[in-house]
């Protein structure tokens, strides 16, 4: 029996016609790159969000004597040649082209460049969805470059970090974007996504009369030496990936909506909750 065939990208099982990427990622990746390019794009949307106040940036707000800096170094890192957002894009224009298959123009203004890099990676997009070896790292550095526009422009939060303890006792802040984690104080690395494919907990054929199985009843929790309860940052990684994963399923299925999705988190909130009141010293 030939094993089944998944999408590299989000590990979805793929159609006779799809190559290594489901169609949903492959249309994902193309409006990542859409919503980048052009003058009402996310790239161009930075320079309106240089000063502080500006974008995301909150209020002009100094805790010291001097003054403080007249632009966010962090947008206009991400506005430069080499910054976050153009030079991974261009990178990968120059890896595309060795397989005869994008071109690289570094003429122009750094908008130029942008959008010529955004065009020629979407016309050729779909050689690349079906067989270009590293395509979920190019969905995901898209997806990383979208984020940060967007954040930085005020269109997007920062992802929530919550806290969680190292086995060496060390408090980390872990987040739903991130594919890992490493602690600085011991060197212990947690979560990256080859090694840590948390699987969502399956309801499918369950009763109104059975007892409902909590997936964060099987989290570990620890009570540390402050008197509060913490769960291993591993855990948490993998709780946070299988929630993922739950939403990619839940995208592509007419049947669910994003509401009941958002209940059952709660539900499992709340036997978490229950579970830290009664570990906390």
């Amino acid at each position: 029996m030939d094993a089944a065939r998944i999408c590299i990208v989000c590990s979805a099982a793929l159609y006779d016609d799809e190559a290594q990427t489901c169609r949903p990622c492959a249309e994902r990746v193309a409006a990542n790159l859409a919503a980048l390019a052009g003058p009402e794009g996310l790239y161009a949307r930075l320079a309106d969000s240089l000063h502080p106040g500006s974008g995301s940036g909150g209020p002009v707000v100094s805790g010291s004597r001097t003054a403080p800096l007249p632009v966010r170094l962090e947008v206009l890192n991400a506005m430069t040649e080499r910054g976050p957002v153009l030079g991974p894009l261009e990178g990968w224009v120059r890896d595309w082209e060795a397989y005869g298959r994008a071109t690289v123009d570094e003429t122009g203004t750094l908008q130029q460049r942008l959008n010529h890099a955004v065009g020629t990676l979407r016309f050729n997009l779909a050689w690349a969805a079906g067989q270009h070896p590293a395509f979920a790292d190019f969905a995901d550095e898209t997806w990383t470059i979208v984020r940060r526009c967007r954040t930085a422009t005020g269109a997007e939060k920062p992802p929530v970090r919550v806290p969680v303890a190292c086995r060496c006792g060390q408090i980390l802040r872990v987040s739903l974007d991130m594919d890992g984690i490493e602690c600085r104080h011991c060197g212990s690395e947690y979560g990256p996504r080859r090694d840590a494919q948390a699987h969502p907990h399956q309801a499918g054929g369950m009763t109104d009369d059975e007892p409902v199985e909590h997936a964060t009843s099987q989290l570990p929790i620890v009570t540390a030496t402050d008197g509060h309860a913490y769960i291993g940052a591993d855990a948490v990684v993998a709780l946070l990936r299988a929630i993922a994963e739950s939403c990619r399923n839940l995208a592509d299925d007419p049947d669910c909506s994003l509401r009941g999705a958002a209940e059952a988190i709660d539900l499992e909130a709340d036997n978490l909750d229950c579970l830290a009141i009664e570990r906390t010293a």
